[in-house]
């Protein structure tokens, strides 16, 4: 009987200190910055049929055949912003689209349904804005080139 007594505090004292445990949460992921002089912008979104196929996505932007940026992750039917700072004249531009598989990991669409390479032209005193729409499941593109003052 004595020894259960002396158990009591210890028991007592264990579920206190587990009570106490702080959970902690992971920060929140900061809020992407826009370039403080970007004179480029890309919005890409993807039209999908249900909320299964709305998976994760991002698109890389090649500019000049270097690796520039890529929008940040997020469903694949939330607009994906990139802006950057870039020298005016043509620009070649690719952008390759990246979807989550299986894995978990960010995976290449076939080439067949990425957006051709093409020439952009950005000027110097105004934004050049793309906005690149997917749909068909990937399988298709539109692409529309403006500049904002």
């Amino acid at each position: 009987m004595i020894r259960r007594w002396l158990a009591v505090p210890f028991i007592i004292s264990s579920l206190w200190a587990c009570a106490r445990q702080k959970v902690v949460s992971p920060p929140p992921a900061p809020a992407p910055q826009a370039a403080v002089d970007a004179n480029f912008e890309l919005v890409a979104v993807e039209v999908v049929e249900s909320p299964e196929e709305d998976a994760v996505a991002l698109v890389k932007v090649y500019v000049d055949g270097e690796l520039a940026g890529q929008t940040q992750a997020g469903p694949k039917s939330s607009e994906r912003r990139w802006q950057g700072a870039l020298k005016a004249g043509n620009r070649l531009m690719r952008f390759e689209n990246w979807s989550v598989g299986p894995s978990g990991e960010p995976e290449l669409m076939a080439e067949d349904f990425q957006p051709r390479e093409r020439f952009v032209r950005v000027e110097d005193g105004a934004r050049t804005k793309v906005s690149l729409k997917f749909f068909d499941k990937g399988r298709q593109n539109t692409l529309q080139v403006s500049r904002e003052p």
